[in-house]
């Protein structure tokens, strides 16, 4: 799609209502049972949430081909310019996941930011103030939400109320990364590192208590904060960082190491039948994490950042450094291999997205 191209499909979205104008919303200090709904008789939707720098979020009705409800803390900075480190921000984006309908959404690292909620993707309330965490994991019985840190948080009433989570013991400060897989019926991870000290914790009681697993000195050695991820089905657990891929078939008690066939710079996913990950121009697929097979991409040396699987569709975001603003992309495929150029503002750099059956349609109606 050419840049005239581009814009005009955005004037067109943005006239029909389903275009982000990039209009600044701060987040209310409301909890999230005091969430005011726009449309009371609105429906449901399944909806792609992609969460970014400086409190930026936005949402997808259509897996991916278009974007909507476009918002920031501060629409006027730019990350990285003058100074200003979105990494290390109150406004940092560090983590996205949605269940039942809810989203969950936590901010901050290097100042403490806090954990938002949404019902539909535009209106967002604090659950939690003041924090700073490595990610957030909802359970899908949409009651309880783990904050994922040294200190773990949770709630066991849709974030209403929250108190400390069990001890993980963790000997590193800063969790990296953190998930819910339905292995072994349903466990909770948290990887963290400092230097070279890499720890993975699993919870199979939704965080009340953790074990460490067994992990050997090759896993974990890679980008596991914005790169990679941690992946499930019923029987096994893949956990992707750097060039490495490693696999659990005992509910995360012990891993083993296999290669991926090069440095995974995208988020991985897992489709219901294969893991999916990517590098710069190429893709890698397994159906185990051990056996990968490598495709390049079309168009060729595309580099994909955040990524999740939406029923069938691929969505992804362009990565790299400073790929943000006037050169943002939003990309969908039907395969993985090739992607089409989505309808989408650009804005703040986006971190996460997660796909959320089931939210309140108020976005795209």
């Amino acid at each position: 799609m050419t840049r005239t191209a581009r814009a005009l499909a955005l004037a067109l979205v943005a006239a029909a209502g389903c275009g982000g104008d990039g209009a600044t919303g701060d987040a209310t200090d409301a909890g999230p049972d005091g969430d005011a709904l726009p449309d009371a008789t609105a429906g449901t939707v399944d909806l792609v949430v992609a969460q970014g720098h400086m409190g930026r979020t936005l949402v997808s009705c259509d897996r991916g081909a278009t974007w909507t409800a476009d918002r920031s803390d501060d629409d006027a900075v730019r990350c990285f310019t003058g100074g200003v480190d979105c990494d290390h921000s109150p406004g940092a984006g560090r983590g996205l996941d949605g269940a039942a309908g809810r989203i969950w959404a936590t901010f901050g690292w290097g100042q403490p930011g806090g954990i938002r909620t949404s019902t539909d993707g535009v209106t967002w309330t604090t659950a939690l103030a003041d924090t700073t965490f490595g990610g957030v994991v909802a359970l899908p019985d949409g009651a309880t939400v783990i904050a994922a840190g040294h200190s773990p948080m949770r709630s066991t009433d849709g974030g209403a109320t929250w108190a400390a989570a069990g001890d993980p013991g963790l000997t590193v400060w800063n969790v990296r990364r953190a998930a819910y897989v339905p292995t072994a019926g349903g466990r909770v991870l948290m990887f963290g590192n400092d230097g070279e000290v890499r720890e993975l914790v699993v919870s199979a009681d939704g965080g009340a208590t953790w074990s460490h697993a067994s992990w050997p000195a090759a896993c974990g050695v890679g980008d596991l904060q914005s790169s990679g991820g941690i992946v499930g089905t019923a029987d096994r657990i893949v956990v992707v960082a750097g060039h490495t891929a490693c696999t659990s078939t005992d509910g995360g008690a012990t891993f083993t190491e296999a290669e991926v066939g090069g440095d995974v710079r995208g988020q991985v996913v897992w489709t219901g039948a294969e893991v999916w990950a990517w590098g710069a121009g190429v893709a890698w697929h397994s159906p185990d994490g051990v056996s990968w097979t490598e495709v390049p991409l079309a168009p060729a040396g595309l580099d994909l950042g955040a990524v999740t699987y939406a029923a069938g569709r691929f969505v992804g975001v362009r990565g790299g450094w400073q790929v943000w603003y006037q050169d943002q992309r939003f990309y969908g495929s039907d395969d993985g291999v090739t992607w089409a150029e989505a309808v989408a503002p650009g804005g703040h750099p986006i971190r996460f997205m997660s796909y959320v059956p089931g939210a309140v349609d108020t976005a795209c109606r």
